[in-house]
């Protein structure tokens, strides 16, 4: 084990101290007096990177190609860009806003097989009736109220709908026809986990308030 006892002990009590501690404590440190971390600029080289990372035999090659390309960990703005994404850097619509962190925006994501979205969804904004080719999706709404539905394939084309809350969530499997739409005058937003680097985007319509690629 690379960790000795004592230690997991200790980390063990550290969460269960957190776990445990009341609502209001003295020790805490108030949000107001941490500063906001600041905005990371999207890597504009992307795809390029990420494709000179396909070569790499391992995680752990592709993590020193990516981050210790001379030998040396990268430090300061550099190291944050490759390893922080800001999903605040999206583009507003008439109905919303996504953005989407695959291996295209994000090169550290090249052979983990995930990805993820974050959308902000204006009053009575939809986000069209679209596929992702490569990969299943869990959304969760953070805020405001969602409808949402799905149609998989045939044999089993019945459209699966839901309605979803603030922290509640629904899923959209590999292929499946899917949508999300505000049916309120509030704002609403998700965040979408996918099960690929490179999920894709199939749009089956393209009148809508936004779209993304």
């Amino acid at each position: 084990m690379l960790f000795k006892s004592f230690v997991v002990t200790a980390v063990l009590a550290t969460f269960t101290s957190v776990r445990g501690a009341p609502a209001a404590s003295s020790s805490l440190i108030p949000s107001s007096s941490i500063p906001q971390p600041p905005p990371v600029p999207t890597v504009t080289n992307a795809p390029q990177i990420a494709s000179g990372l396909k070569t790499a035999a391992s995680v752990v090659d592709r993590l020193d190609q990516l981050l210790k390309p001379n030998g040396v960990l990268l430090t300061g703005d550099e190291l944050r860009q490759l390893t922080v994404f800001d999903f605040n850097n999206q583009v507003p619509g008439p109905g919303g806003s996504i953005l989407l962190a695959t291996v295209d925006e994000f090169p550290i994501l090249e052979g983990l097989g995930i990805s993820a979205g974050v959308s902000f969804i204006k009053a009575c904004g939809i986000n069209i009736p679209h596929s992702h080719p490569r990969a299943s999706e869990v959304l969760t709404v953070v805020e405001g109220i969602l409808y949402t539905g799905f149609v998989q394939e045939n044999g089993f084309n019945t459209e699966i709908e839901t309605q979803l809350g603030t922290f509640q969530g629904t899923v959209f499997p590999m292929g499946s026809i899917h949508y999300q739409y505000n049916p309120t005058c509030s704002p609403a937003a998700f965040v979408a986990a996918l099960g690929s680097d490179d999920p894709g985007r199939s749009d089956i319509a393209t009148y809508g308030t936004y779209t993304v690629k």
